[in-house]
């Protein structure tokens, strides 16, 4: 019987030791996106009286149609309480990493000319679109000469699946005169977004011209003592607007992955944050060439929260 509970306080012990040891990671990897957090733009958020008549919200540069009746909770219950829409937009690479967007679809960095992201909520509860009903989002024309953009749509920035949106147009270009009750916000080329969910919505220039494309690997040195633990790696395009968040690869035990890169367009800023204990981080920034595959050995700094906060928010 002592052998049976001495075999039991062991098992225990070593059960609680790998739940320790789970649980880990996720607070180091949770602790270090956090950092993000503080360095996001906060969203823009209106209110709406969701049985009120249709009515047009401006938010900066942006407005947003809506129309009554148009919102319901997860269970399908319609509701007729007031609505918060919060609008972000982005339009930087660095706004992009601080969201840790991951802008690249079918093995491709994309850049972006616009990024958006909507959310519903009502006292603090998400809603939702109803099935017949849409908000329409109106932007002005992103650039000069812009003609040709394609809107692509994911619902979950943590798991991006890109979608583009172009067959079911819901997107579309005119002149348009954009006014709420106080007065025209806007009026020009523009274009008209449909929403049919909240997420995110990236509006993407296909009007770059084509060049030639080589297939590349970027790889931190397998030696490192970075992993999926302690650390998150990120490239910044140095032309145009994007965001790549490089995964780590346990199949060879490292972060590394392999895209599409334009040749004209290969030179990148490297991000490397991970985290030691509570109270230290590790930052590494480099410059690359990608005309190549490139593997680098991360060094950098070790410096407390503020510092890292600090350096992060000047780049």
């Amino acid at each position: 019987m002592r052998n049976f509970i001495i075999l039991f306080l062991l098992l225990l012990l070593f059960s609680c030791g790998k739940d320790i040891d789970t649980f880990r990671p996720l607070a180091n990897i949770e602790q270090l996106n956090s950092l993000f957090e503080e360095l996001q733009d906060p969203a823009e958020v209106k209110h709406y009286a969701n049985n009120a008549s249709a009515i047009t919200l401006n938010f900066d540069n942006v407005s947003v149609r809506v129309l009554p009746n148009s919102f319901v909770f997860e269970d399908g219950t319609p509701c007729f309480d007031s609505v918060s829409i919060a609008l972000k937009t982005m339009t930087s690479s660095r706004q992009l990493f601080y969201e840790q967007l991951n802008t690249e679809i079918n093995n491709e960095l994309f850049h972006v000319n616009e990024a958006y992201h909507l959310a519903f909520t009502s006292d603090g509860q998400e809603v939702y679109l109803s099935d017949d009903t849409n908000v329409k989002l109106y932007i002005p024309q992103l650039k000069e000469n812009t003609l040709s953009t394609t809107l692509y749509y994911t619902p979950n920035k943590r798991e991006i699946n890109w979608s583009d949106l172009t067959s079911t147009k819901a997107m579309i270009s005119g002149d348009y005169v954009v006014q709420d009750i106080e007065g025209v916000n806007w009026t020009g080329f523009g274009y008209e977004i449909t929403i049919t969910n909240s997420g995110w919505y990236a509006v993407i220039d296909d009007s770059r011209p084509i060049q030639s494309k080589d297939e590349v690997s970027f790889c931190i040195n397998k030696e490192s003592e970075f992993d999926f633990t302690n650390a998150l790696v990120y490239l910044i395009p140095q032309t145009g607007k994007g965001c790549k968040v490089i995964p780590y690869n346990t199949f060879v035990d490292q972060f590394c992955d392999t895209w599409v890169v334009n040749r004209e367009e290969e030179d990148y800023r490297v991000l490397l944050l991970s985290i030691e204990d509570d109270e230290t981080y590790h930052i590494y920034s480099t410059q690359i060439n990608l005309s190549e595959d490139v593997t680098i050995e991360a060094s950098g700094e070790y410096v407390d929260r503020e510092t890292i906060l600090g350096l992060l928010s000047a780049l």
